[in-house]
């Protein structure tokens, strides 16, 4: 699966700064790039003319909707960290993500990361810093000041935290996040409207592995995947996503009736279940996966 982008088609025609006003997107073509800019920025982009997204670049696309920063405060004085930051506590969402960047011509070697240990995880910080080197090929030498930072309470560890710390990965400019933000939401609008369940299911996989979760619990016979977000622009669109594979029996949940801040996409039923399993979109990660496999092995 191999399909050919040019990203003229792409840029944004405004740059979002950190602070103030936004500002026109400059664009100067050259025989196999593109060069892009803003007034007041220092830092260019050069960008290939054209690029393959093949089925892992879709998978980082959903993946970025999940877990990647993507607000724009509007009612703050700073709108945005002025980064590409992306946020995950498992290796095999590295890849696919670093390896769309690097298709951009943003390599490893330009990407700052931080650790975040759940203050319960017992590893030496040292051993969690080896852990992410030895299976992501990050730069040691990016490590951010204060690369290390403790989260969540005593006696309280959790699942989403991991036992290797949550990495944040960060690219610095505001000229390529509003390009990269503008591009991954134009695919995936572009799948939804040629209806492409290929497309469709990687994004749908790489967001489940960000922010989906599986439930099943034999006691009370409860069998849940769940699809969670607080943008309602983008839950409409995973609702539709999920209408277009195939499953229609999704209940919505709403942040005021329960404690979470996101709304949520439920599916309860066998045959949409099935149909989750055939385009593979609980599998990225292996705990996920495995639970899935149980849940549909009970019927």
């Amino acid at each position: 699966m191999k399909e050919i982008i040019d990203l003229k088609e792409y840029f944004p025609e405004i740059v979002v700064p950190k602070r103030g006003i936004d500002k026109a997107l400059i664009i100067i073509e050259n025989n196999d790039n593109y060069t892009l800019s803003c007034i007041f920025s220092k830092k260019e982009i050069t960008l290939p003319k054209r690029i393959f997204l093949d089925k892992n670049d879709y998978i980082a696309i959903g993946l970025y909707l999940a877990e990647g920063y993507t607000k724009i405060n509007r009612k703050n004085k700073y709108l945005h960290d002025g980064s590409i930051t992306f946020v995950g506590s498992y290796k095999e969402m590295f890849n696919p993500i670093c390896e769309l960047l690097e298709k951009f011509q943003i390599s490893k070697k330009k990407l700052k990361w931080k650790i975040g240990i759940n203050i319960n995880v017992k590893k030496n910080p040292t051993e969690i810093i080896k852990y992410w080197i030895k299976n992501t090929n990050l730069k040691e030498e990016n490590l951010r000041d204060k690369s290390i930072y403790t989260t969540g309470t005593l006696g309280k560890p959790t699942i989403r935290s991991g036992n290797n710390g949550c990495v944040h990965l960060f690219f610095p400019s505001i000229v390529f996040r509003s390009f990269f933000l503008n591009f991954i939401n134009q695919i995936f609008n572009q799948s939804l409207k040629k209806k492409n369940k290929k497309e469709i299911s990687l994004i749908l996989k790489g967001f489940f592995a960000g922010d989906g979760s599986v439930n099943y619990c034999p006691k009370y016979n409860r069998r849940l995947i769940d699809f969670a977000s607080n943008n309602p622009e983008l839950i409409n669109k995973l609702k539709e996503a999920l209408t277009i594979i195939g499953i229609n029996s999704i209940k919505e949940t709403y942040p005021e009736e329960g404690k979470s801040n996101n709304k949520s996409l439920r599916i309860y039923n066998k045959a949409d279940f099935l149909i989750l399993s055939k385009y593979e979109i609980p599998n990225l990660l292996d705990y996920k996966r495995d639970i899935f496999k149980t849940l549909i092995n009970s019927y």
